[in-house]
């Protein structure tokens, strides 16, 4: 099961090329055990008028006032367009990342550490040592990742209970998005933080991470340039997530905002360079 929360997407500047390449990726290859032909929708189907929009503004955690405005955004721009948008606090959110080391270690499979070792498992505590010494092939947040990972085997009565909650959280999400619907949500705390500083508090990317393990597919739609001053220039965006194989559906409200929202656009240096 670990291979199916560990799975490769497109990554493009316009949504346009989403799909042609989201077609060549999707599907059996013949090599890899966990990959299911499913059907592909077509994101020219997608009908925007009257689709529900769920928006969650966070998980628990603060998130800064630019996300917050991306978020408002692309909930008008779709408003606009006739979608019925609602907003929702699932106070459940604030497990996400209990639930993806949970349902992480009770999917099976070699570990992580066993990855990094090629079949042997490393001593990520060793390592980590080593790393301080400059003496590591492994970089700090692959050792971070073997180190979380062992954590719900030793505390197995707290991961039966997010195993149970992660369960009742896919159930919810499921029924508040709808078969038709999307969610918008944060893809972080912040707009980009400076390098490094994200390992602090790695808690934060379990905003991304959640989704992999209860496996709904999303669309990162970027919305332009941070104005705060601690962030100017930096880029914002939204989540865009659907229920199980509706990628379409969500690549299509990519594409909606990227028309009325402005989409990718080039940092500062790279616009005075042009």
């Amino acid at each position: 099961a670990a291979l199916r929360y560990l799975c490769t997407g497109p990554l493009c500047r316009r949504a346009e090329d989403l799909w042609p390449l989201l077609r060549v990726l999707a599907g059996p290859d013949g090599e890899d055990p966990a990959c299911e032909a499913i059907p592909l929708g077509d994101p020219r189907s997608v009908n925007l008028s009257g689709m529900p929009v769920l928006c969650i503004e966070s998980n628990g955690d603060p998130v800064s006032k630019d996300l917050q405005a991306a978020l408002q955004r692309a909930a008008a721009a779709l408003s606009a367009r006739g979608a019925r948008v609602r907003h929702a606090v699932v106070s459940d959110l604030r497990h996400s990342l209990e639930i993806w080391a949970a349902l992480m270690n009770a999917a099976g499979g070699p570990s992580f550490a066993e990855l990094l070792g090629e079949g042997t498992p490393i001593h990520a505590g060793r390592q980590l040592l080593a790393l301080c010494l400059g003496r590591s092939p492994h970089t700090l947040p692959a050792l971070g990742l073997a180190l979380i990972e062992k954590l719900p085997g030793r505390l197995q009565k707290r991961a039966e209970q997010a195993l149970v909650l992660a369960r009742e959280l896919r159930d919810l999400l499921t029924a508040l998005i709808g078969a038709e619907g999307v969610l918008l949500y944060p893809p972080y705390v912040s707009p980009a933080p400076r390098h490094g500083r994200a390992l602090l508090l790695p808690i934060h990317w379990a905003y991304t991470a959640l989704f992999n393990v209860l496996e709904l597919p999303v669309t990162q739609v970027p919305l332009g340039l941070s104005e705060d001053r601690a962030h100017r220039g930096l880029p914002v965006g939204v989540q865009v997530a659907a229920l199980h194989g509706q990628d379409h559906r969500t690549i299509a409200v990519a594409q909606e905002l990227e028309r009325a929202c402005g989409g990718w656009v080039p940092p500062p240096s790279a616009r005075g360079a042009a």
